[in-house]
């Protein structure tokens, strides 16, 4: 079997070496080795805060020359073992530092969480950066990592990524929503240095060991081969320049399927965030609701003048509208929002001249289903939006429109009767013409 050394990173196993980066246990019995650089700020935690607070330093009499010191051991330890074929895992972390002063020279020079890797530190200082996510996309599913996403790609989240606009797959196999790398792979020597996301925090130790053995093995067993002499592609063999040409048609293939489900996954998170409609409260519920009033027809947006941000307007050939939006846990919509609506409307009069519509927009009860949930709005809402003339509308309500606007996009006669129910509710609350 594999013998695994995990660093500042704990595997509940017999069969692991459970250690610290900066305990006399050697590395170089390893064949692969887990690094999570995460918690490695506390080499220099009783630094001293200079100038304006912020700045820190790490002196010699603290530690920094042995800090230093430990590092440089890691790095060759390290650099020993990728050269003779083995595999180096790091868990991508964000980037943590200190300014270590050198030998009591009142000289300093920056120490990071990284400083311990056998490779130029320009590659992680200048690209690394703090950012978390969930959302994790397999760039290349033949990678020889690749089982370390398959395995854990359900619970897997990321706390860094890198900020870089390279696009080798072979090197940067795993990344976020935006396309920046969270996973990527450096061959160093003979052997492999990885970086990928934490695994889940409750992972199964044999389920890691598993994987991470699964990686490696193909890195650690395999044949070395002499690389091929650059003269060498000057001999061609019958065949292979076709080969290469259907490769590269399956690889155009591959980018244009890969485009084409991106999109269709931003599509569907569109539609799938229609769904707050139903259970949102604040700016996310007050999104859903825009984008279903556009559904209808509607032009939706907010009114953007002094304290009415969170207010918005809806126009249409049949007429204009402001519309307040709240939503409540486990309560009906109360009168004090439909106080501000009235300001809103008064103040829109004294500057346009002209009076809105009036409507208020409610998901009360919201934790509940909504087959289940009371009277949506008060006794006191309802007299007012009478005397008032404005509209009373739920955001169920304005949910099965939606669905029936998605299943028939083509029919206008439904989406101009939903405008007219909006703009013409005066004091009632609003049903749409959906049976």
């Amino acid at each position: 079997m594999l013998k695994i050394v995990a660093v500042e990173y704990r595997i509940d196993s017999p069969d692991v070496l459970n250690t610290t980066l900066d305990s006399k246990q050697t590395l170089l019995d390893a064949d692969i080795v887990v690094i999570d650089p995460s918690s490695l700020y506390r080499f220099w935690k009783q630094s001293a805060t200079w100038g304006d607070g912020l700045l820190q330093r790490l002196h010699s009499k603290v530690g920094s020359d042995k800090v230093r010191r430990m590092f440089a051991w890691r790095s060759r330890e390290l650099r020993t073992l990728l050269d003779n074929g083995k595999v180096v895992f790091v868990f991508l972390s964000p980037l943590n530092g200190v300014l270590g002063e050198i030998q009591d020279s009142n000289r300093y020079e920056a120490i990071t969480n990284y400083d311990w890797l056998p490779i130029n530190m320009k590659f992680f200082t200048e690209l690394i950066s703090q950012g978390s996510g969930s959302t994790i996309i397999l760039k290349t599913p033949s990678h020889p990592i690749a089982p370390y996403y398959k395995a854990f790609k359900d619970e897997l989240s990321y706390a860094a990524y890198l900020e870089t606009t390279e696009d080798d797959p072979n090197i940067f196999f795993l990344a976020n929503k935006s396309g920046n790398p969270v996973g990527c792979s450096l061959e160093v020597g003979q052997g492999l240095l990885v970086f990928v996301p934490l695994p889940p925090k409750k992972v199964d130790s044999n389920k890691l060991i598993d994987v991470l053995i699964q990686c490696a093995k193909p890195i650690i067993t395999r044949d070395f081969r002499t690389p091929e002499p650059e003269w060498a592609k000057d001999y061609s063999i019958p065949g292979e320049d076709e080969i290469l040409e259907k490769i590269e048609k399956l690889q155009k293939s591959i980018e244009e399927l890969e485009k084409d489900r991106d999109q269709l996954e931003v599509e569907r998170e569109s539609l799938s965030d229609l769904r707050a409609l139903l259970y949102e409260q604040g700016k996310p519920l007050e999104e859903a609701v825009m984008r279903a009033l556009r559904l209808m027809g509607f032009h939706a947006e907010r009114l953007q003048k002094k304290d009415m941000e969170n207010d918005t307007v809806l126009e249409s050939p049949e007429g204009r509208a402001l519309a307040e939006v709240e939503g409540k846990d486990n309560d009906a919509i109360r009168v004090g929002k439909f106080d501000q609506l009235t300001r809103v409307v008064d103040e829109d009069f004294y500057e346009h001249g002209v009076y809105s519509e009036g409507v208020l927009i409610g998901n009360p009860y919201r934790f509940t289903l909504p087959d289940d949930r009371k009277d949506a709005f008060t006794d006191k809402v309802r007299i007012a939006a009478e005397r008032k003339g404005f509209g009373l509308l739920t955001t169920v309500e304005l949910f099965r429109a939606v669905i029936r606007i998605l299943e028939n996009p083509d029919d206008n006669d439904f989406k101009i009767a939903c405008r007219k129910a909006v703009l013409e509710a005066k004091g009632k609350q609003i049903t749409f013409p959906i049976d």
